[in-house]
């Protein structure tokens, strides 16, 4: 897929933040569709909701990540994005593997494979609890690559209380935990239906 990006990467933080404009309202944003490749005005969301200052805040990684694993940037108006990719996984970490399964069944939880992965996403705080996350998360699901039936995400539970209650009530099981609090979760498509859930209030 090749992604076409309005405007330069050279764009600095300070003029992405003079430049923010207002949100559009909900009832404008319902009627309004899902765009691609628009990854200013991703950024632009992105700093709103997390801070310019935040480490990935980058057009230039945004760009290399999608283009090298075949992602898309997604935005919703100027309330909500999400930047997802094609991405390997090792399988689950040896530390949460089940201890009482068979050696079997642990290994093919171990196998590598491919999910499509959920990098960065975020609604600006105006406009959470309005669905639009949900519309950006329905879009993935519809146009999720055909060879991929696995999903994931990584999140911090104890810093987005909302994010991590809507991972576990859409039936993702944590595959490995990090020392700093960072857990790396999936769902297989095939296993479950709950992608259309409420939507979360932050990343």
């Amino acid at each position: 897929m090749t992604f076409c990006f309005k405007t330069s990467c050279t764009t600095s933080k300070r003029e992405r933040t003079q430049e923010r404009k207002k949100p559009m309202s909900a009832e404008v944003v319902e009627n309004s569709a899902v765009v691609e490749g628009d990854v200013e005005s991703a950024l632009k969301i992105h700093d709103q909701v997390f801070g310019h200052d935040d480490k990935y805040s980058s057009a230039k990684l945004w760009q290399d990540r999608v283009a090298t694993n075949k992602g898309k940037i997604l935005t919703l108006d100027r309330s909500a994005f999400l930047v997802v990719y094609i991405r390997e996984c090792d399988g689950i970490h040896s530390s949460l593997q089940n201890k009482n399964g068979s050696e079997d069944e642990n290994k093919e939880a171990s196998k590598k494979h491919m999910t499509y992965h959920i990098w960065q996403a975020g609604v600006i705080p105006e406009m959470q609890g309005k669905g639009h996350f949900t519309r950006l998360w329905n879009y993935v699901i519809e146009h999720i690559p055909h060879t991929i039936d696995t999903i994931s995400i990584s999140t911090y539970p104890e810093k987005f209380t909302t994010m991590w209650s809507w991972v576990q009530k859409s039936g993702f099981k944590v595959m490995e935990k990090f020392e700093d609090g960072k857990v790396y979760c999936e769902a297989n498509l095939n296993s479950f239906s709950l992608f259309k859930s409420v939507s979360p209030t932050t990343k």
